[in-house]
């Protein structure tokens, strides 16, 4: 997106660009992040500068981000690799700023149970629609606003399993 053109965060030093490569599972280097995480935010894109500056601002430090950078051919073993550094039972909630039937939610649900079995995965996204966009920079920024409170918002263990939408 023309948004991260410029972004601070968004850039590789030349040596980066040059030696590192590309990677298909960035984790996150947060302060407190371990295994002491409760839940694991996992997302893809831009989305990601939302959420970390959030983050941030709650200094809710301890709370991982993991993002997903490729997700065809879905990196399988890099992702169970990063995610080998937390609490095996901490809760994996997916984060995108599509609707829930759009983007990767659908996909990434299927390969979450393949690789977990009975999957601990949930989903924060907006409503369904029949659009990708809401048409109104007003109406786009109330939603985001809420997507990113419900990303931090702690859920009862019971309803670990289930999908956190409106």
């Amino acid at each position: 997106p023309k948004s991260l053109l410029r972004h601070p965060q968004s850039v590789s030093s030349l040596d980066e660009f040059a030696t590192a490569g590309f990677q298909t599972v960035i984790v996150d280097q947060a302060k407190n992040a371990g295994r002491s995480a409760d839940r694991i935010v996992l997302c893809s894109g831009k989305i990601y500068f939302d959420l970390d500056k959030r983050r941030r601002a709650l200094d809710r430090e301890e709370l991982p981000i993991i993002r997903i950078e490729q997700l065809y051919p879905f990196p399988e073993q890099a992702l169970k690799t990063a995610l080998s550094r937390y609490a095996p039972q901490a809760r994996l909630v997916w984060v995108q700023e599509e609707p829930e039937n759009m983007g990767a939610w659908w996909y990434l649900n299927q390969k979450f149970t393949k690789m977990f079995g009975d999957c601990r995965l949930s989903v924060v996204a907006r409503q369904e629609a029949a659009s990708p966009a809401t048409g109104s920079a007003t109406r786009h920024r109330e939603q985001q606003e809420q997507l990113l409170e419900r990303a931090f918002k702690p859920c009862p263990v019971e309803q670990a399993d289930s999908t956190e939408t409106g």
